[in-house]
């Protein structure tokens, strides 16, 4: 969404899958985790784990992760991750989340992000973006912006189990070869 917003005429069509238009931030909500971010900032502890975050955990638990409800892709992940150390991705730090804030918040905001047929794959049992982000942002271009929503579906849409993976694959498959 951000690079549509910037470079409005690179592409002619855009498929975004569950953008983070707007972080979940828990119980802390929009305003308190800004807060927090913001005084953790202060006291130097900007490059640190924002609270509830952890690194990388090479043993996860499939029952304890918050983005792919297919277990064999879950697995498939993890092993891919444990290969390729290098690859691996941790929590998310203060910085990141006092960044993520501010730019989510403008852009979401703005007019004319989507000047191009664009559909948005929204999952919907995620835990890592909230859904309004995206209903907001899609909202100010009815035209260009179409929102498909995938019940039961988390973070990962393209890595979900079969049922949910085939059909988003068809809605991209049906979107491209209109565009």
């Amino acid at each position: 969404a951000g690079f549509l917003d910037t470079h409005p005429n690179a592409v002619t069509a855009a498929i975004l899958s569950a953008p983070m238009l707007e972080i979940n931030t828990g119980i802390y909500g929009a305003i308190g985790a800004d807060i927090l971010a913001n005084v953790l900032k202060f006291i130097g502890l900007s490059t640190n784990y924002a609270p509830g975050q952890k690194p990388f955990n090479p043993n996860a638990k499939f029952e304890d992760n918050k983005t792919i409800a297919s277990r064999n892709r879950f697995a498939a992940d993890q092993a891919l991750y444990n290969k390729f150390p290098q690859i691996r991705v941790g929590g998310t730090t203060v910085n990141w989340v006092k960044e993520s804030l501010e730019y989510t918040t403008s852009l979401r905001q703005k007019d004319n992000v989507y000047q191009v047929p664009t559909i948005i794959l929204q999952a919907g049992s995620d835990q890592l973006v909230e859904a309004h982000g995206q209903n907001q942002s899609c909202g100010y271009s009815p035209n260009n912006c179409k929102i498909i929503k995938f019940a039961g579906a988390q973070h990962e849409i393209l890595m979900e189990r079969d049922v949910i993976r085939d059909s988003a694959i068809q809605v991209l498959r049906q979107f491209i070869e209109s565009n």
